[in-house]
């Protein structure tokens, strides 16, 4: 599939749990994620254009229109429930696809939001979008640490991440959160409980985007908490879909 990485094809699945990845980031940040859940759930992985097997496609840098196209991929995976799941960048692509699939009469069974404040609460961060490329870089690296520093010495590797990296960054700094409906769906904003990016305490800013059940949960980390140890957070998702989230529920 283009616009997916699926590690394991489930055929026996009744869930998809639909993943998008931090700014910068492929499909592949979510490959091993199968291993940690039960064969009734089929990880997706979004593979946006700018990256992985895409990298030869020009990286949009509007957050409306990878909303439009990456929703119109979704719906494209067939009728079994989801989950989205979104870190950072993520996190608020995964907002918009579920406002556009809720608006289709497709509401997903939960949306997670990971690593990154709520839209409508966004701390204003000075523009990086302008900056030169060792400008960007060097601000990419004190606010996130984002990028492995072996990529950052390697000229020719780091030209292959910027495009889509920048992309992100300008699609998130450009994007304006005006009167934009509330997703129906329970949603769980999460985050690691380090995280220098995303205090904890700002979670909570959630629970403005949803007129659904709200919960707030924290895992042992920083920023990228789910990369240093996925675990704890894949036997949460595991047991929150067992237990809370009715397969079928939001199904449309």
């Amino acid at each position: 599939m283009k616009w997916f990485l699926v590690s394991e094809q489930r055929p026996a699945a009744r869930l998809r749990c639909v993943c998008f990845p931090w700014a910068g980031a492929g499909a592949a940040a979510y490959r091993e994620w199968h291993t940690h859940l039960p064969k009734e759930i089929e990880v997706c992985a979004i593979q946006l254009p700018g990256r992985g097997w895409r990298v030869r496609e020009a990286p949009a840098a509007d957050l409306d229109r990878i909303a439009e196209d990456a929703t119109t991929a979704v719906e494209e995976l067939g009728d079994l429930p989801i989950v989205l799941f979104g870190h950072s960048f993520g996190a608020w692509l995964a907002l918009l696809v579920a406002r556009r699939l809720e608006a289709a009469g497709r509401s997903p069974v939960a949306l997670v939001a990971s690593g990154r404040r709520a839209p409508s609460h966004a701390r204003r961060d000075a523009p990086m979008r302008h900056l030169d490329d060792d400008g960007f870089v060097e601000e990419i690296q004190r606010r996130y640490g984002a990028i492995n520093e072996e990529i950052v010495a390697d000229r020719d590797l780091l030209r292959l991440l910027l495009p889509a990296l920048r992309a992100d960054v300008a699609a998130l700094e450009g994007y304006e959160h005006v009167g934009t409906p509330r997703v129906d769906c329970p949603l769980v904003a999460v985050g690691g409980s380090r995280d220098p990016v995303v205090p904890v305490a700002e979670l909570s800013s959630w629970s403005a985007e949803t007129n659904g059940p709200f919960d707030v949960r924290t895992f042992q980390g920083g920023h990228f908490y789910l990369q240093d140890d996925p675990g704890p957070l894949l036997r949460w998702l595991r047991n929150e879909i067992g237990t809370n989230w009715v397969v079928g529920a939001g199904s449309g």
